[in-house]
């Protein structure tokens, strides 16, 4: 709070995640989209059986092999803890809209893992103690080395 004007303020990485969650938003609702007007119609199936890789059925057939083995929610989990380790957060990003699509098209389990993963490197802040491999011990400890007078 704000003492003078007894203001709340933001957290200054609200902004960047406000942003990347309404991303992961739209991209759930394209995959959303892309899975009741494309995958799932038996329409869509008969006609692209015979040329999968062609006209729409190529995107029919490349989101298909996506969900394949959760493909799409292992990418989301591998870019999550990428993130997490090298600090970088488009991978955070990435793991977040990855894993928002991958919940939508069959691939829960990693998709939602690496989706969380990423939110959470997303709003932990860049100087945070612990994301330089400190402890929370060590982070935790007095500032000053003297000793406490008795």
């Amino acid at each position: 709070m704000d003492k003078q004007n007894d203001v709340p303020t933001l957290h200054p990485l609200l902004p960047s995640v406000a942003t990347w969650l309404i991303a992961a938003v739209l991209i759930g609702a394209a995959s959303a989209l892309l899975r009741y007007q494309l995958i799932e119609p038996l329409s869509w199936a008969e006609t692209c059986e015979p040329q999968r890789w062609q006209g729409w059925c190529v995107v029919r057939s490349a989101t298909i092999e996506l969900f394949q083995q959760q493909r799409i929610g292992w990418f989301a989990t591998a870019c999550a803890l990428t993130g997490l380790v090298t600090g970088v957060r488009l991978f955070a990003g990435l793991a977040l809209l990855s894993g928002a699509a991958s919940m939508v098209l069959y691939a829960v389990e990693p998709g939602a893992f690496g989706a969380l993963l990423g939110l959470l490197s997303l709003v932990r802040a860049p100087g945070d103690e612990r994301s330089r491999g400190q402890t929370a011990a060590t982070a935790m400890a007095p500032a000053s080395k003297e000793k406490p007078s008795a």
